[in-house]
């Protein structure tokens, strides 16, 4: 894939997710995107990768869950350092969603009917007027609905007898793995997020620094590996209990998952004090 900077692929994933004149009209992000890229430049490269599950590459759109992930990343993860830049395009970007019937109709995942083979990054199939933190409770259901294959589509060049490691095999592999780093990223975070109050959800810094590798290592693993992050981090309104935080340390320490041990080596011990010291996230924890 061309190299794109970071605040091109930002600019292009908008740009297609709203309707012409809300986007000329959103002076703030053209007036700032330059600076955000720069501040982003800053660190590391692999860390962009987070911007992926908010910003998805074509055809995925930019819809209501993405910016309220969006949002939360800005407050507990990477993100703060863009936060007050950042925070208004939030605001902004529900706002045409909400209002803006061409907007909203552009936030939203068309299929292409002649490809089956895209890979959907976040679907807002339905936009209503909801509690946004029920919404990140359940944003990543949408992945249940959909059954991304793999195999050459029907405008592909290659011979008839393509195999795995052709062009455009290659191409959707990656498509796929970005798709499961999402659907990750946004599941494991919502959960952890109502699983302890939200002073120790923003302290949690082990986690929000090594989200990325941990998404990426479930994603370069076979499908079966999500299935089984996603019993120890369920769907809402479940939270992670201390027995789940327990089989989840264990299981990391297993010497098939080795690389899960390293990345989450403190997770456990972290999660562990602040539900047995903290009436607060035992309140949070218990209240499903």
């Amino acid at each position: 894939m061309p190299y794109i900077s970071i605040s091109e692929l930002v600019k292009d994933s908008v740009r297609r997710s709203m309707c012409k004149v809300h986007f000329d009209a959103f002076i703030d992000f053209h007036k700032n995107i330059h600076e955000f890229g720069e501040k982003m430049n800053s660190e590391s490269l692999p860390k962009h990768a987070h911007l992926l599950a908010f910003f998805p590459i074509p055809p995925s759109k930019v819809g209501k869950h993405n910016w309220l992930h969006f949002r939360s990343w800005l407050q507990y993860g990477i993100g703060q350092k863009v936060w007050d830049i950042c925070l208004p395009w939030v605001t902004y970007g529900l706002s045409t969603i909400r209002r803006c019937g061409d907007c909203r109709q552009a936030s939203v995942y068309v299929r292409n009917p002649y490809n089956d083979v895209v890979v959907v990054i976040s679907s807002d199939s339905e936009v209503t007027e909801q509690n946004d933190e029920d919404e990140l409770d359940s944003a990543a259901k949408d992945e249940q609905s959909l059954t991304p294959t793999m195999g050459c589509n029907s405008d592909c060049d290659c011979p008839s007898d393509c195999d795995e490691d052709c062009e455009c095999m290659m191409y959707q592999y990656g498509k796929q793995r970005a798709h499961t780093h999402n659907v990750v990223h946004m599941q494991v975070t919502s959960v952890v997020q109502r699983s302890i109050c939200s002073k120790h959800y923003k302290g949690f810094q082990s986690f929000h620094d090594n989200m990325y590798d941990f998404c990426s290592s479930v994603s370069m693993s076979d499908s079966s590996m999500k299935k089984i992050i996603f019993q120890f981090f369920p769907d809402a309104p479940l939270t992670v209990r201390l027995l789940d935080w327990g089989n989840f340390d264990n299981w990391t320490k297993n010497f098939e998952h080795g690389s899960f041990s390293n990345i989450c080596a403190d997770w456990k011990q972290y999660a562990e004090k602040c539900l047995t010291c903290c009436y607060d996230c035992c309140i949070t924890n218990y209240r499903t």
